[in-house]
């Protein structure tokens, strides 16, 4: 079972092969290549490791996989360098994408040979689009599902240690629908389905800088209208036709509007009022009573000069 600690460090058995070797040299001597299976903890942003044995929570995986880690050691390593990134807090974004367009705009500029494990050689490209830039969307909360085991997260499996996969969309109507599941239509159900674009909260992220958010507070805004600004990148392990609806000649089996998303998400805040589009003033930070109740707490506990 996963410890729950939150700042443990990685025990000697998380360091893998390296072993007694300092890391400095682990790393030049090591077989770092992508796909290489090593289990040596890297800081090359294409590396695809191996987990070695006493990874027990984020903290063990994240400050030493900067790339995460598997089993099997496969998997796009500069997709997972891009999504465990920490950027600040409350950062202005470029700019806020406010309806589908938006994304299809990203979507028709997106690299044709774009697949699941190629991110690297095409990271100029993306760049250029913006990605690894803080962007921000406007919409609806569609959904929040807490997510499983990925290779991000060093195939972590405690709700701590993983991410939060939220869909944003853009129809009021639709959001609605999901308050109300008795009411919802098979066209409410599709349009959640296909027409949802994803945003995500990391597990380290809200372990160090965000944890008054949690799927409790994000399921309290579930229909809301919401403004969230993140790191953009492209998901190309998605970029498949039964994942991604944004592609010309996609499966039925679709789910998600586009491979664009915002990861790790930054700042959410949610409407506290009937429009903030045109009351600005009703942005509320998610889980905003959490962090005055803490603020408060640590305030009267300082010692009195």
């Amino acid at each position: 079972m996963a410890a729950k600690g939150r700042k443990t460090k990685a025990s000697p058995a998380a360091l893998g092969a390296a072993g007694a070797i300092p890391l400095a040299l682990a790393l030049t001597v090591g077989n770092l290549t992508p796909g290489g299976g090593s289990n040596v903890p890297t800081t090359d942003p294409n590396a695809s490791v191996k987990c070695a044995e006493g990874i027990e929570n984020y903290s063990g995986c994240h400050p030493s996989y900067q790339t995460g880690c598997s089993v099997a050691g496969k998997y796009d390593g500069y997709l997972n360098f891009l999504k465990n990134k920490e950027p600040a807090r409350n950062l202005t974004p470029v700019k806020f994408f406010t309806s589908a367009a938006d994304y299809q705009g990203l979507d028709s500029q997106t690299p044709k040979d774009l697949a699941p494990s190629n991110h690297f050689d095409l990271k100029d490209d993306l760049a250029k689009l913006g990605e690894g830039q803080e962007y921000g969307v406007v919409g609806y909360l569609y959904y929040v599902k807490q997510e499983g085991a990925e290779s991000s997260n060093c195939e972590l499996t405690s709700p701590d240690d993983t991410d939060f996969h939220i869909g944003i969309g853009f129809d009021k109507n639709v959001a609605a629908s999901v308050l109300s599941p008795s009411k919802e239509t098979a066209a409410d159900k599709l349009a959640v389905k296909e027409t949802a674009v994803v945003v995500e909260m990391t597990p380290q992220y809200r372990g160090d800088l965000a944890p008054e958010w949690t799927i409790e507070v994000l399921k309290q805004v579930l229909g809301k209208q919401v403004r969230v600004v993140g790191q953009l990148m492209a998901d190309n392990e998605h970029n498949v036709p039964k994942d991604n609806c944004g592609l010309a000649g996609h499966e039925a089996s679709c789910w998600r509007a586009s491979i664009w998303e915002l990861h790790p998400v930054t700042s959410f805040q949610w409407c506290n009022a009937a429009d903030c589009t045109q009351d600005p003033s009703g942005w509320t930070d998610l889980g905003s009573e959490l962090r005055s109740a803490s603020t408060t707490t640590a305030q009267d506990q300082a010692p009195k000069k």
